[in-house]
């Protein structure tokens, strides 16, 4: 499925799109809904929701193997919203390593950033 419509940085960081009934987050230019994921995250929901509303590419990037994006985000198991508008920025939501998205201090299957 293709994204129909743009969406604006504003409309993704300021508009409560980072709650469990509307979860919303950027990976590689493309706006994801994945409220409806949120429960069925391996990782857990509280991982998801420290980055929705954000463009979380770079985090994604960290801790998900190639198939997972082929599988869920380009195979259509999470509903795609449209893609950021022209002027919008990569934006990482953190900088430096990824830890804070590691619950409870556990790695996420030995995917997390090395320490160093």
């Amino acid at each position: 499925m293709k994204p129909e419509r743009d969406i604006t940085l504003d409309e993704l960081h300021n508009q409560n799109h980072d709650n469990p009934n509307s979860a919303w987050l950027a990976i590689n230019g493309i706006v994801y809904d994945v409220a409806s994921f949120l429960k069925s995250h391996p990782g857990g929901q509280t991982v998801i929701l420290s980055v929705a509303g954000t463009d979380c590419t770079e985090a994604f990037h960290v801790y998900h193997p190639a198939w997972v994006e082929k599988t869920h985000l380009l195979g259509g198991v999470i509903p795609l919203l449209g893609r950021l508008a022209d002027d919008a920025a990569v934006v990482v939501p953190h900088a430096g390593t990824f830890d804070f998205l590691v619950e409870d201090g556990a790695a996420h299957e030995g995917r997390g950033v090395a320490a160093g």
